[in-house]
């Protein structure tokens, strides 16, 4: 959208007047600095020039898209994450996907970062088997430089697995102190 465009036209006889311009369905001006376009999608410019004899030359048009939207960016597990009081973590075997999208310019990369490493391109899902708390960040730039507002996940990976023990139903769980050692005297002769 920061773009701007110049015009110009030259004539070796008797030099160029003017050159004229006019976008989209706006009524035309004279030509006298960079023109910016504001309007997000195609805009028409349609142009022509006058030299100091009166002649002019055909009109010309160019159609520049102007692509004004930020793409969208997403983190998507293969299992859905679990809630446990609050605090998210993932199942076994989860595999984290980044899907971006921009229907303007194009998506032209993906950036991910994963806990404190630096942002670096995406180029295959994430796997994520250290136990602990871990963070997945990304974001995507279109073809013409908009960039996604960054997105994240938090869980949490847990390796512990948990403690079991069985008794009979009905009994609580006993712990039996051994049995003192017998000892056997005989009588003295």
């Amino acid at each position: 959208k920061n773009n701007t465009y110049t015009i110009t036209a030259e004539d070796r006889l008797s030099g160029v007047d003017k050159v004229q311009f006019a976008i989209n369905q706006e009524a035309v001006k004279v030509y006298a600095e960079p023109i910016k376009l504001e309007a997000n999608g195609a805009n028409l410019i349609k142009y022509s020039a006058t030299d100091k004899s009166g002649n002019s030359s055909p009109e010309s048009s160019i159609i520049i898209n102007v692509d004004d939207v930020k793409p969208t960016v997403e983190i998507a597990p293969s299992f859905p994450l679990v809630d446990v009081n609050g605090k998210m973590f993932q199942r076994k075997g989860n595999v984290f996907y980044v899907n971006a999208e921009d229907k303007e310019s194009g998506i032209k990369k993906v950036l991910v970062k994963v806990d404190a490493e630096e942002f670096k391109p995406y180029v295959e899902a994430i796997v994520v088997e250290t136990a602990g708390d871990h963070v997945i960040k990304a974001l995507a730039i279109d073809n013409v430089g908009n960039q996604s507002a960054e997105v994240e996940i938090k869980f949490s990976v847990d390796l512990t697995p948990p403690s079991s023990t069985i008794q009979k139903a009905g009994e609580e769980t006993k712990t039996e102190a051994p049995a003192p050692a017998t000892t056997t005297t005989t009588p003295a002769k």
